[in-house]
């Protein structure tokens, strides 16, 4: 049988803590909180599921209609990545944009239409290729005009640079006399 020793109440704080279960206890503690912790952090950085496929994912029901919006969705920049295409881009704007596209399609829009919709819905920003207007004309023709105007104005300084006069007799002597003497300056003259 085993030694069992009564407590007093004042004492029975310290009796529970001298136990050999509780000393267990708490050493099972100290091992299962981390453990608990690394679960619940692996569990929080873990990615969410991917959800079902959307209406905005799925093909249009005809294959032509299909295969025009594709081609179309290359054209299409994702306005959240910027150098990726709509069809490219993982990004929640970019499955809108797919959408509405494949309903502009198979409401029979135009490839044209398409585009101008999209344009003045978000801007000449969301096509790759931009139209050729005079805003993006001055764009793209600026820098080429800078250069031009630089190399002008190099050009132009050079014809107005006063000639180098030529040297009269004195100077001549001096130099070649200072030619003779220094080996270093032979190849002057």
């Amino acid at each position: 049988m085993s030694s069992l020793r009564p407590v007093s109440c004042r004492n029975a704080a310290s009796a529970a803590e001298m136990s050999p279960g509780f000393r267990l206890g708490a050493r099972r503690r100290r091992r299962v909180a981390p453990a608990l912790l690394a679960a619940v952090s692996c569990l929080a950085a873990a990615p969410a599921p991917s959800p079902a496929p959307t209406p905005a994912q799925a093909p249009a029901p005809a294959p032509a209609e299909e295969a025009r919006a594709r081609a179309l969705f290359k054209e299409i920049r994702c306005v959240v990545c910027q150098n990726e295409s709509i069809d490219n881009s993982q990004a929640e704007i970019a499955a809108d944009l797919r959408r509405v596209v494949r309903e502009q399609v198979a409401a029979g829009r135009s490839n044209g239409e398409v585009r101008a919709f999209l344009v003045a819905r978000y801007g000449e920003f969301v096509m790759f290729r931009p139209a050729f207007s005079p805003g993006n004309a001055a764009l793209w023709l600026t820098p080429f005009l800078v250069v031009l105007g630089g190399l002008g104005l190099l050009v132009a300084r050079a014809r107005r640079a006063p000639p180098v006069a030529p040297l009269d007799t004195e100077e001549a002597e001096r130099l070649r006399a200072l030619n003779g003497t220094e080996p270093f300056n032979r190849n002057v003259i």
